[in-house]
């Protein structure tokens, strides 16, 4: 498994099985304090944007590398409550505590 950093938006790319057929992502763990992960078991993961309440985006993760199923983006710095995440087009609600 390769992993690459990318310390500018804070999110961090893992190597996967690139199969594609019907999406499947999952958001984890929820609530989160430090870590969020966002897995697509089926195909590579594209695009991956966290906003706050506001609608304000405050990550930003585009896998530019090829067969890359998880990203990673650390959470330590931002306040308490819940933002929006969205993933290759879903949209999801996670809470940090």
């Amino acid at each position: 498994v390769n992993v690459y950093a990318n310390p500018m938006n804070n999110c961090t790319l893992t190597a996967g099985i690139d199969n594609y057929e019907t999406a499947s992502i999952e958001v984890y763990p929820n609530p989160a304090s430090t870590r969020l992960y966002v897995r697509n078991n089926y195909r590579m993961l594209k695009d991956v944007k966290l906003y706050d309440i506001r609608g304000m985006m405050i990550r930003n993760c585009e896998n530019t590398e090829a067969e890359k199923n998880l990203i990673e983006m650390d959470l330590s710095v931002l306040a308490q409550g819940i933002y929006i995440l969205k993933a290759d087009g879903k949209v999801f609600r996670v809470t940090v505590n």
